[in-house]
């Protein structure tokens, strides 16, 4: 996980974000499948997956999504988890929890 390139805004949505999932995981849980999933998996299902720019287009969109709001994420994790929401329709919410941990201990010292 590298942290060293975020900007201080990153880091401060990181820090409220890893707070907020500590003091409430089922809450961080709901909140990440409204605010974030429920748009891309919207556009993933208005994908005409035997079109190539289509499939292009919900690539992009749910990359930057997914990148804006966790932009320590490498591009593969963030390949991983756009392919997961298209084939699973979630992320993995659990691998995301562990990480929110992590950063609230390292970020909320």
């Amino acid at each position: 996980m590298n942290l060293e390139n975020l900007t201080e805004k990153e880091i401060t949505h990181l820090k409220d974000m890893s707070k907020f999932c500590y003091s409430n995981e089922s809450d961080f849980r709901t909140r990440v499948s409204i605010r974030i999933l429920t748009h891309i998996q919207d556009k993933a299902l208005n994908t005409n997956w035997d079109d190539s720019i289509s499939v292009k287009e919900y690539k992009e969109y749910a990359s930057k999504s997914l990148k804006f709001w966790f932009a320590y994420w490498d591009d593969e994790r963030v390949l991983e988890e756009v392919n997961n929401i298209r084939t699973k329709n979630t992320i993995n919410i659990n691998r995301l929890v562990k990480e929110m941990y992590y950063l609230n201990n390292v970020l909320n010292k």
